[in-house]
């Protein structure tokens, strides 16, 4: 009986068996795919609540899905019957599903409602799966898996340029986005069913362990400042470029190169040098140096270099608090202490981060021009809590070879061809326009979030198309910070438009930016800090030959206040009156026609709507806002000698809160 019993659940055992040795692949491919949708989910999440703060101009309730980066705390209240397989697969199961949902047309409050889950259900995830993997995964592996989810996401970036193909897609029907959220969603619950299926019971460990709390406190705060500079600001090379200046491609196949040499690097011998003692205090104190580089260099390629070499130490960071976790035999309690005390880190450094741009909101004025010195606190945090741990509470064993090398070849391959081929595609030469007259269009494209609250460039750029100007101003184009979802949107319209590009300030003078686009190279670019009480303002010049003739472009986005727009009128027509060529000075001076300013400025410019034919307060020429067009703040002045054939404003167009306004300029 026990013979027929033995031959008849035969062929069902060396199926367990054989998918049991195939569970280490299933939670390969889960780890690879939680990290790559924490990272669009968490940017997505963070943006949302952004915009839905920025359009009361106050803190207002949706900040509160922030509190979903601490979903793991409710593993100290966890049901002692817990199964482990059940609640991975409850979690991943809710995180799939809010994944597929974001691809949708969702209103602003659902859209920030699926993110803020999916990031909750990571965080329970990614818990579970650190205790989870002592038993299928090696620590080199669980960061081998984060590292090429990092690298998928970087690549969708680069891909997308600087828009994440699998959330933005490649065109404006966002179809491509669809079929690889539908792909990489099927893979993800079909190894996670796999894993479910496949994998014993792990018990929920409640006993005491090695892992004491302050061994917990000390390791999230380290785990919590590498997330802020990482998921911030180092993992985006439009930030590093924006922030510090600099080449985007060079930036861009630097990081990846950065990642595949890691991932290379560990199919090696060499990889258990790089997860010593003294290569990962190495590593940390070039993630500290380039946090500092970032915030305060003037020298762009060190800047990216040093980016370069932070990112090629980070999974070796992650492999040693997942090898400290395992070593110590923590708690599925512990794990969790660590991953809340992170995200509470995390969150504060964000909120700093944030207050440091808008501290005229919130009424934190000693938070101005500090956003350098938060990243700087940051990286000497990490430097500080890692090096206790490293000499003070832990020592490692030599690290084995992953088992599933050609799973870290393929990753390592896909990201650097993948960067290269992304950056090569987007690099364009524009062309020269030789037109008599030129086309000159104004657009405030408020920080890339249209009308729905939602982030969709190619409304942004479709109006733009239809006109094709040969001079295009934007105001409010700064989006590389992580309350923007670290895309650049001005360097992609120029790559779309086929536009020479100045921007200016940098970033990390924390205000919002002012760009020149031009299809006429640009010369005597300069940034000029205005007077301002409120948010600090800035006026941008930059010259082109149109024809026989040097023409400068000045482009300008005034305060809100009476008494800063007053002395920044001021000092823009002294700086015109010390510029000997024809001027166009283009722009948001949220002032109306018929105010001192505006009358003040066109006692020496002309009015590109009134010399068109126009009368000043003609509704026709309201440019805001763009639901209902209600005020006229948006302008084309320019200088005597020069006329204006005709100037419209583009109604009809939500990517903005403003509509575009263009003219078409000649001389007299």
């Amino acid at each position: 009986m026990e013979t027929s019993i033995d031959k008849k659940n035969a062929p069902s055992c060396r199926f367990m068996a054989l998918c049991g040795r195939r569970s280490d692949v299933l939670l390969f491919v889960l780890t690879v795919l939680v990290v790559l949708f924490f990272l669009e989910t968490s940017r997505e999440m963070l943006g949302a609540t952004y915009n839905m703060n920025l359009t009361t101009f106050s803190i207002n309730s949706s900040v509160l899905m922030i509190l979903l980066f601490f979903s793991p705390v409710l593993y100290f209240f966890k049901p002692k019957t817990l199964r482990m397989p059940v609640l991975m697969a409850g979690a991943g199961i809710l995180l799939g599903l809010t994944r597929l949902l974001i691809a949708f047309n969702l209103s602003i409050g659902s859209y920030l409602v699926c993110n803020a889950v999916a990031v909750g259900s990571a965080g329970i995830f990614f818990a579970a799966l650190i205790f989870e993997s002592r038993t299928h995964l090696t620590s080199l592996e669980v960061a081998l898996a984060a590292a090429s989810g990092v690298g998928i996401d970087l690549l969708s970036r680069i891909l997308g340029n600087t828009f994440a193909v699998t959330v933005y897609g490649v065109t404006a029907h966002g179809t491509a986005s669809m079929v690889l959220t539908v792909i990489l969603v099927a893979l993800f619950l079909l190894a996670l069913t796999g894993y479910f299926r496949t994998a014993g019971e792990s018990p929920v460990r409640e006993e005491p362990s090695q892992f004491g709390t302050s061994s917990g406190i000390l390791l999230g705060l380290g785990v919590g400042a590498l997330a802020f500079l990482m998921v911030g600001f180092m993992l985006y090379p439009n930030t590093v470029t924006r922030w510090a200046g600099g080449d985007y491609a060079v930036t861009a196949v630097l990081e990846a190169a950065a990642l595949a040499a890691f991932l290379a690097v560990s199919l090696t011998p060499y990889r258990s040098y790089l997860h010593t003692n003294h290569a990962l205090t190495l590593g940390g104190l070039l993630i500290g140096i380039a946090a500092l580089s970032m915030a305060y260099s003037s020298v762009p390629l060190v800047t990216a270099g040093l980016v370069a070499l932070g990112v090629f130490f980070l999974p070796a960071q992650v492999e040693e608090t997942v090898r400290h976790l395992s070593q110590k035999s923590a708690t599925l309690r512990q794990i969790a202490l660590v991953l809340v005390v992170g995200a509470l880190v995390f969150v504060i450094l964000l909120f700093l981060s944030v207050f440091s741009l808008t501290w005229a909101f919130v009424g934190l004025t000693f938070l101005r021009d500090q956003g350098g010195m938060i990243i700087l606190c940051a990286g000497v945090l990490f430097l500080v809590v890692t090096t206790i741990l490293r000499y003070v509470h832990v020592k490692f064993e030599p690290l084995a070879a992953p088992r599933r090398p050609f799973l870290v070849a393929a990753a390592a391959v896909l990201v650097l061809v993948g960067a290269v081929a992304g950056v090569s595609a987007y690099t364009v030469t524009p062309l020269s326009s030789q037109k008599d007259t030129l086309t000159v269009m104004t657009y405030n494209i408020h920080q890339g979030y249209n009308m729905d609250g939602r982030i969709n460039p190619w409304q942004i750029l479709q109006p733009i198309q239809k006109i094709s100007p040969d001079i295009l101003v934007l105001q409010e184009s700064d989006m590389n910070r992580i309350s923007g979802t670290n895309v650049d949107i001005v360097q992609w319209l120029s790559c779309q438009l086929e536009m020479y590009c100045y921007f200016g300030p940098s970033t990390r003078d924390q205000i919002y930016g002012v760009c020149i686009l031009s299809r006429f190279p640009l010369s005597n670019t300069i940034t000029y800090f205005m007077p301002s009480i409120e948010d600090q303002r800035v006026l941008v010049r930059a010259d082109i030959q149109w024809g026989t003739n040097p023409l400068s472009i000045y482009a300008v986005h005034m305060g809100l206040s009476e008494e800063d727009r007053t002395a920044q009128i001021a000092f823009i027509l002294n700086i015109l009156d010390q510029n000997s060529n024809p001027v166009l000075l283009i722009g948001d001076t949220n002032s109306v026609p018929d105010s001192p300013q505006i009358m003040k400025m066109t006692c020496g410019l002309k009015d590109a709507w009134v010399a068109a034919g126009n009368l000043p307060l003609d509704p026709a020429g309201n440019s805001f806002d763009s639901l209902e067009l209600y005020e006229r703040i948006d302008y084309i002045l320019i200088s005597p000698q020069l006329t204006a054939t005709s100037c419209n404003v583009i109604r009809g167009v939500y990517g903005s809160d403003h509509v575009p306004v263009w003219a078409e300029i000649a001389w007299e």
